[in-house]
């Protein structure tokens, strides 16, 4: 009975992984509709609220299957970065959004219900990540392809607004 009941709680979790792979690919996808520039900024990234999500509820063991689906959105949707720097956004985006969710999650599901300081601090998360990343971003960028200086403040912008609003509507 033991071994049954653990192999239903394997499948379990294998199905969830999944879902969160396909359901990170649609949203990379639905996103893409919105893409302003050819640097992949968008007014709207579900598929970053989607990792979030994953790093709250699945904690560290969802970098693995967001971080697959982050690579394979990236292989579907084209390759902005040349040679290994799109890999390394690849890492610096799983770190940020699927590990900082994963570190937070006890401070921010410790309540069944939301609670009013539960909501205002992940708001100051979502906002915290989002300026993390989007500064991670710029520095990868810089290195990688040398953005151009006209491109810092409106990339950067609609780069947080889209995460921040990404993670607010998953």
């Amino acid at each position: 009975m033991a071994q049954f009941l653990r192999q239903q709680l394997t499948l379990r979790i294998i199905l969830i992984h999944l879902a969160l792979f396909a359901g990170f690919i649609l949203l990379s996808r639905l996103s893409s509709v919105f893409q302003l520039t050819e640097l992949r900024s968008t007014p709207w990234n579900p598929e970053t609220g989607l990792a979030v999500a994953a790093g709250l509820l699945l904690r560290y063991p969802a970098m693995i299957s967001m971080a697959a689906a982050m690579f394979v959105s990236t292989r579907l949707w084209g390759w902005p970065l040349p040679g290994a720097w799109e890999y390394a956004s690849l890492l610096v985006r799983t770190a940020i959004f699927v590990t900082s969710a994963s570190a937070a999650a006890p401070l921010l599901l410790r309540h069944s219900v939301p609670t009013l300081q539960t909501l205002l601090v992940f708001l100051g998360f979502s906002a915290a990540v989002t300026a993390v990343y989007a500064v991670a971003r710029l520095a990868v960028l810089w290195f990688s392809v040398g953005i151009e200086p006209s491109y810092l403040l409106p990339y950067t912008v609609t780069l947080s607004i889209g995460n921040l609003v990404g993670i607010l509507t998953v």
